[in-house]
């Protein structure tokens, strides 16, 4: 079956939109998100301010689709680890550090999804939704009866 053929349009859009996220990016990395204006990223893509506002209606949405870019193979990494033959322990330890280099490669970001993980907001808290079921698994996986995990449980 042959792949459906994009259309002029759609790939100047997508042409687009790689180019104001990479710009908002390029920017983040110098300023924090609040210093940074839609007027900034226009500039630094090349574009008018109002070419920007068709592709997102607001900075907060530009945000939200600069995280969710970011995000994108978070899943398939998880999933990668989840699959392999590892002990609960190991596969912890391996998601764990998949996260922490994942924040370390987008700390530029960092300051735009801390705000939305404390709120809950499912935009800000991409990688929780996606991090938190698979850890929560493995830490009770891990701490099922023989695994090999030491649990003490505390005495008050």
């Amino acid at each position: 079956m042959k792949a459906a053929r994009q259309s002029k349009r759609e790939v100047v859009a997508a042409f687009r939109t790689r180019e104001i996220l990479a710009a908002a990016r390029r920017l983040m990395g110098l300023n924090s998100s609040e210093a940074v204006t839609m007027d900034d990223i226009a500039q630094a893509a090349g574009v008018a301010k109002g070419i920007i506002y068709l592709y997102f209606s607001s900075k907060n949405e530009l945000l939200q689709a600069l995280l969710s870019q970011t995000g994108e193979n978070l899943p398939q990494d998880l999933e990668a680890i989840l699959t392999t033959n590892l002990s609960p322990r190991d596969k912890l330890q391996q998601v764990l550090t998949l996260l922490v280099h994942h924040l370390e490669r987008e700390r530029i970001l960092f300051s735009i999804y801390l705000p939305g993980l404390r709120a809950g907001e499912a935009g800000g808290g991409n990688i929780t939704q996606e991090a938190w079921p698979v850890i929560s698994s493995l830490i009770f996986s891990g701490l099922a009866p023989k695994s090999g995990v030491p649990c003490e449980v505390a005495q008050t």
